[in-house]
C-alpha cells in the first residue's frame, strides 16, 4: 500500500526558519525538513497487512518544530 502526503507550508514565522516535521505511527518514522513554503508531497510504502490495518484504523500523527538555522547549528554542537 502507497499513499501520497501533501505538505503546505506558508507565512515563515523568521527568515531562515525551517519547518521540521515528524509523521509517524506505530509501524512507521519519518523525519523531513523544509526550508522553504509550499506544497510538498511526502510518498510513503506500507509493506505488510498488519501495518495497513494499523494505517487503516489510526492513519499517521504529524509534527512540527520550527528552528532556524542558528538554533540547529548549536544543537549539533552540543550533541557532538
Amino acid at each position: 500500500m502507497t499513499f501520497d502526503l501533501t505538505v503546505n507550508l506558508e507565512n515563515q514565522r523568521r527568515f531562515g526558519c525551517m519547518e521540521t516535521i515528524f509523521i509517524a505511527n506505530t509501524e512507521i518514522y519519518h523525519i523531513e525538513t523544509f526550508a522553504k513554503a509550499g506544497s510538498h508531497v511526502l510518498s510513503f510504502t506500507i509493506p505488510d497487512s498488519y501495518a495497513r490495518e494499523d494505517f487503516a484504523f489510526g492513519g499517521v500523527k504529524a509534527y512540527i518544530f520550527c528552528e532556524d538555522l542558528i538554533k540547529s547549528v548549536e544543537s549539533v554542537l552540543r550533541t557532538l
